[in-house]
């Protein structure tokens, strides 16, 4: 765990963003031959970070705090769902 992995985490939130706002329309959901396949297989996977130097609840506290100095919407990518920690 180092400075740059909260920005890493935080762009791969965003790429999935994108990936997540072309697919809610209803005629999507409803369809799914219409759905538009991800960038990339990040875009559509969790993001799992594993260490063990520091507590779940001190990265969840760090990544939470980051996505929102960078407004990422909690609805779209969620800490525990999404974004999954392992110590």
């Amino acid at each position: 765990w180092n400075e740059s992995t909260t920005r890493v985490i935080c762009q791969i939130a965003f790429l999935r963003r994108g990936f997540i706002m072309m697919n809610e329309t209803w005629s999507r959901k409803l369809f799914p031959w219409l759905r538009v396949l991800p960038s990339s297989p990040v875009a559509a996977s969790p993001i799992v970070v594993m260490n063990n130097t520091m507590e779940k609840t001190d990265m969840e506290e760090m990544v939470g705090a980051a996505f929102a100095a960078r407004a990422i919407n909690p609805k779209r990518t969620k800490i525990g769902r999404a974004v999954i920690f392992r110590t």
